[in-house]
């Protein structure tokens, strides 16, 4: 009975490279709070910025109902993309937590008149 030597496995083929225009697609972001901490992400130019907004809210541990998001002073809605605000690379988001009602002092005589 001969001995049977196995096949050696085959080597998987290396995932090709990207092409030249797939890497025009992504640009990276970064989103600073009121803090100065920030998050830099990576994307490209046709994702949702929901992903960006639940990922920054996660790392901050703060619900994303409570942050607002701005691109050159207007709010950022959940449903644009970078491409739709026309970002380049590099550019910032900037980050408030919503503040509702006073600084939680109670109201001074003053502000009362």
């Amino acid at each position: 009975m001969a001995a049977s030597a196995s096949a050696p496995a085959p080597v998987p083929a290396p995932a090709p490279a990207p092409a030249p225009g797939d890497l025009e697609n992504f640009i990276s972001i970064k989103c600073v709070d009121q803090q100065q901490r920030e998050l830099l992400f990576k994307l490209r130019m046709n994702t949702r910025f929901e992903r960006v907004f639940d990922r920054f809210a996660d790392e901050m541990h703060l619900p994303v109902h409570s942050l607002r998001f701005l691109f050159d002073g207007d709010r950022v809605s959940p449903e644009q993309t970078p491409g739709g605000l026309v970002m380049e690379d590099g550019d910032t988001i900037d980050v408030h937590v919503e503040q509702t009602g006073g600084d939680g002092r109670p109201p001074t005589r003053a502000s009362l008149i």
